[in-house]
């Protein structure tokens, strides 16, 4: 070793810090907002980024009462459905000055919701507000709940949202649907629908009595 070689300070070995790539952003398939209602129940508005075109909306609004009911022993909320597209017009009623459009054209349902779960998993929550909820899916429950004796006995119940193998997926118990189908909710609503049905029918029948009264009269006066 030189002289020079020996006075030289010795330049320390700097340590080696490992920079991690930033974590990437999981983009998911829906944006969704939650925000409560004057009445404290939660609201959800679930948008659709890509939408099934055919299905005529890429918006669906859920209003869920945080207090389930006890139904055949399970936990069931009442909610309130909407399906609607970010572009519809909305008027208001010059009378009430209540909106009118198809976001607060609400369809009551029972559903066995997890709330908190709805709230903190994506993945649950696009199964429950995608699947679940399913306006085409929804109508055919209701359709069949308004029949006194359907194929499937579910009144205004449309089941709920489990964990399964691969991933979360919709499931049905018969004895809930059994339950909210007999229930005094939907027997009136089956009742109330018959009537309309037959004052309809007689005012039918009337407005063509009417019809032949009135052309059998015409005819009447020209023979005179």
């Amino acid at each position: 070793m030189g002289l020079l070689d020996f006075f030289r300070t010795k330049k320390k070995e700097e340590p080696q810090i490992e920079i991690s790539a930033p974590p990437k952003k999981v983009e998911l398939p829906y944006d969704v907002k939650y925000e409560p209602t004057y009445d404290g129940r939660l609201q959800v508005d679930f948008k659709e980024n890509n939408p099934n075109f055919a299905q005529g909306y890429d918006i669906t609004r859920l209003i869920i009462d945080g207090r389930p009911l006890n139904l055949a022993g399970k936990p069931v909320h009442e909610c309130l459905v909407s399906w609607y597209d970010e572009t519809d017009t909305i008027r208001i009623d010059p009378n009430t000055r209540k909106e009118i459009s198809r976001r607060t054209a609400y369809q009551k349902v029972l559903a066995e919701i997890d709330v908190n779960l709805l709230q903190i998993d994506p993945n649950y929550c696009n199964a429950v507000m995608k699947d679940l909820l399913n306006r085409r899916r929804v109508t055919e429950y209701l359709n069949a709940g308004l029949k006194d004796n359907p194929e499937k006995i579910c009144g205004n119940y449309v089941g709920g949202i489990e964990k399964t193998e691969r991933g979360y997926g919709k499931y049905f118990d018969g004895e809930v649907g059994k339950a909210a189908h007999y229930s005094e909710y939907m027997q009136k609503i089956r009742r109330e629908l018959k009537e309309q049905r037959e004052a309809n029918r007689q005012r039918e029948i009337n407005e063509r009595k009417e019809k032949i009264a009135r052309l059998q009269s015409e005819i009447d006066s020209l023979g005179r």
